[in-house]
């Protein structure tokens, strides 16, 4: 009775290692590691199933018939296990081609040769307790019990080290996984197998390969809940389908649909058992099927490299027959011989065209502030022009010098502002100018305002076409034009030549303008800071206003005026 219990367990474990080996491999059938396992899971497979009759086996020569089968299984599984340890650990790479992992095999194939030739074994199987003992005497078997020892050890170590030096907690939970069901299994085993009949206790026969099936779950736990042990093809393609946003359809070659993602669902409103197996036009409005089912046929009867996909953007019905706009990329999965199935991967539409939409209406407002902005600094200009013509006008009738050069000068400041809104609203850029290009035209109107000739007096203009916010262009503009107002006024006689230049450079992150005359220059004891001079007083003014620092040289070699800013934003 006790003999055919353990057989019925060996061939259900039997079972169970090719379903678990078999179910590994369909997981992922190119990968080296998936195939090392149904290897293994063959190995274990085998010795079971040899165990089932061994454990049964009415006389010796069965039961050594039995033992001699389950060698196959027993003596190799320790390399098998090493391989899988090898690869999982990716201390394989010596190992290029598959044929290279055949040397890790010599040791058990000599085993399994000893056991076949019968010199494995001293005395033999002898009868023992209603069950199968073998009495191993021999220096060989020794050297398996080493053998069988050694090998186990050293990858369950290998896959520990993995496990504590990976920063992957998946990998970390998959080592500890494997590790621990290989204590369970391999602890009991080894006393019952090696160190009981070594000291000449023989409670259960050889049951190896029933404690390995715990190790051998662990290992099918670790690739079933936590996916494939390495990062193979299909991890990425399942990784990739389960983590996109878009919807993805997968249809065989009749267009019916055999899965979805969860976007897929989540959106369509779908449950997926409910759409699997119907037409995959069941999505689309009836005036759009026929006209998108020709243009998949064109592509197909194409079958131009170029032309592996077609793009089209449609509206797509929920289950409520809601509809929603997609871009959609439709595409033929194809082998060496025939179309195999298709692939839709489309996107919701929804959220991109109530950005447009928003994008749109921004743009148009921002379109309209322009058009306002622009007629805003159309207009200032107008005014101040119109302001300028009427004190030119009125100083026409001024008897009084000093009054009537008050007049000119509110003109000329009038017209330095005039014409940087002129400026604004004639560019695409409502909020800065070129200030290098806008000096030396002003230099030039205030050459005209004076009616000096153009003999006596020039104009050297060195300047960068640097852009400066109209906050800053406006008061800068005034600065310039009263010094180069006070230079034409006071600095040249009638009958004396003389230059002005001007300089406007930027220097790091700062702006440095001078003008300076060689006239006559300022009165001696003339204190700029403290003059009660209007234009004085307005240049040191607009000066502050721009954050600047001003210097001021005079003497009777001229006048020389260096104004430091920095950029402001505002």
């Amino acid at each position: 009775m006790y003999p055919n219990i353990l057989s019925l367990i060996s061939f259900l474990v039997f079972a169970i290692y090719l379903f678990i080996g078999v179910y590994i491999l369909k997981l992922s059938p190119k990968s080296k590691l998936n195939i090392s396992v149904m290897i293994l899971s063959v190995m274990f497979a085998i010795w079971s199933f040899a165990c089932t009759f061994y454990y049964s086996a009415p006389d010796q020569a069965s039961a050594w018939f039995w033992y001699k089968v389950s060698a196959f299984g027993r003596c190799a599984y320790p390399v098998g296990l090493l391989q899988i340890a090898l690869i999982l650990t990716r201390n394989d790479k010596v190992f290029k081609k598959w044929y290279h992992y055949l040397i890790l095999y010599v040791p058990a194939l000599f085993f399994i040769y000893e056991t076949v030739s019968g010199s494995f074994t001293g005395p033999g199987l002898v009868w023992i307790n209603s069950m199968w003992i073998d009495i191993a005497t021999s220096w060989w078997y020794s050297s398996y019990t080493v053998y069988f020892t050694a090998l186990p050890v050293l990858s369950y170590l290998l896959i520990l080290r993995w496990g504590r030096r990976s920063e992957s907690p998946r990998e970390k939970k998959q080592a500890n996984i494997i590790v621990l069901t290989a204590i369970v299994a391999f602890v009991p085993g080894y006393i019952v197998n090696a160190v009981l009949p070594f000291i000449n206790i023989f409670i259960l026969p050889s049951i190896g390969q029933i404690l390995a099936l715990i190790a051998f779950l662990g290992i099918g736990y670790a690739i079933s809940r936590y996916k494939f042990l390495r990062m193979t093809p299909d991890v990425a393609v399942d990784e990739i389908i389960s983590r996109t946003t878009d919807m993805i359809i997968f249809l065989n070659k009749r267009g019916e649909i055999v899965n979805i993602n969860e976007p897929a669902e989540r959106i369509l409103e779908y449950d997926k058992k409910e759409i699997i197996g119907t037409k995959w036009t069941i999505l689309l409005p009836k005036e759009c099927i026929k006209p998108v089912e020709r243009k998949i046929v064109d592509m197909i009867n194409e079958n131009a490299p170029e032309k592996q996909y077609i793009e089209m953007d449609l509206n797509y019905l929920t289950q409520q027959k809601d509809q929603v706009p997609v871009k959609m990329y439709f595409s033929v999965i194809r082998d060496e011989y025939e179309i195999r199935g298709r692939l839709i991967v489309a996107q919701d539409m929804r959220q991109t065209e109530k950005l447009e939409r928003e994008i749109n209406a921004k743009e148009k407002a921002l379109k309209e502030k322009e058009m306002l902005m622009k007629e805003i600094h159309h207009r200032v200009k107008n005014n101040l022009t119109v302001i300028s013509s009427l004190l030119s006008l009125q100083s026409r009738y001024i008897q009084d010098d000093k009054t009537r050069s008050m007049f000119q000068e509110s003109q000329s400041r009038a017209r330095s502002m005039a014409m940087i809104h002129e400026r604004l609203y004639k560019s695409d850029n409502l909020k800065s100018i070129d200030f290098g290009d806008y000096i030396g035209n002003l230099a030039e109107e205030l050459l005209e305002t004076y009616s000096l000739n153009n003999e006596a007096v020039k104009l050297n203009v060195d300047v960068d076409n640097e852009f400066l916010d109209v906050d800053v262009a406006v008061p800068l503009g005034i600065i310039v034009n009263e010094i180069i107002s006070n230079s034409l006024k006071y600095a040249f006689n009638e009958d004396k030549k003389g230059y002005i230049t001007i300089q406007f450079h930027r220097k790091d992150d700062e702006f440095v303008l001078v003008v300076e005359d060689n006239g006559s220059g300022m009165p001696e004891n003339f204190n700029y800071e403290d003059s009660d001079s209007l234009g004085m007083r307005l240049i040191n003014s607009l000066v502050e206003q721009i954050e600047g620092e001003m210097e001021v040289r005079s003497d009777a070699n001229g006048t020389c005026f260096k104004i430091i800013f920095k950029e402001t934003i505002y």
